[in-house]
């Protein structure tokens, strides 16, 4: 029997996440290691925006999802990559709090099927939402996941993360698996968005 932690978590808000002028990306850089000369590979990326803040973060392979900002006007960037160029680490998503890039860096599970690498066996299927995909005017972060238990049977679960103020915070309250068809509705109306999932395979 294979043992796997899938981890879920989620990371947006609003759905009125389109950023002003001032948040829009004006560069994105990938920085390499100094010394690095006969195999020289990125170890980090630098996003520059129109009102020139700079966002450093310690992924390479960078992909722009979303911007999302919380009820109390925070906002924060979403984005996909890996943090490691000469490894099998997956590409995760990543949150970071624009108005401080210091703030911490957050790893979440990229949404789609989970195969694993040594039989190419479906092990997780998920599908990540963000905005006001539970109830209008409340923000959040929301994963409806499938996966393959130690019992060898399959179980739903769901992961969500609201927002208090600059700070992202995983709800503990449980949320039935059934809400994904609300959350279909309110992506419908335009409140909720979607991020496109991927085929990926387990990390070995």
């Amino acid at each position: 029997m294979r043992n796997i932690l899938i981890f879920l978590t989620v990371l947006l808000s609003s759905c009125s996440a389109i950023a002003s002028d001032r948040w829009q990306i004006k560069s994105i850089k990938e920085n390499y290691e100094p010394n690095a000369v006969e195999y020289p590979f990125p170890e980090s990326t630098e996003i520059e925006f129109r009102n020139g803040r700079v966002v450093k973060t310690n992924v390479i392979e960078f992909e722009f999802i979303d911007f999302i900002q919380s009820t109390t006007g925070d906002q924060f960037i979403i984005y996909s990559g890996r943090s490691c160029s000469q490894c099998d680490i997956n590409t995760s998503v990543y949150l970071n709090l624009v108005a401080d890039p210091e703030y911490g860096l957050s790893r979440y599970t990229l949404p789609g099927e989970l195969y694993y690498y040594e039989d190419n066996s479906l092990l997780a299927t998920s599908r990540m939402f963000y905005g006001e995909c539970l109830k209008k005017e409340e923000t959040t972060v929301i994963w409806y996941q499938k996966y393959l238990g130690d019992d060898n049977k399959w179980h739903q679960a769901v992961y969500d993360i609201d927002f208090q103020g600059a700070k992202v915070v995983q709800n503990s309250a449980e949320i039935p698996y059934g809400q994904l068809e609300k959350t279909e509705a309110l992506v419908a109306e335009g409140f909720c968005r979607e991020v496109p999932g991927e085929k990926m395979t387990s990390e070995p």
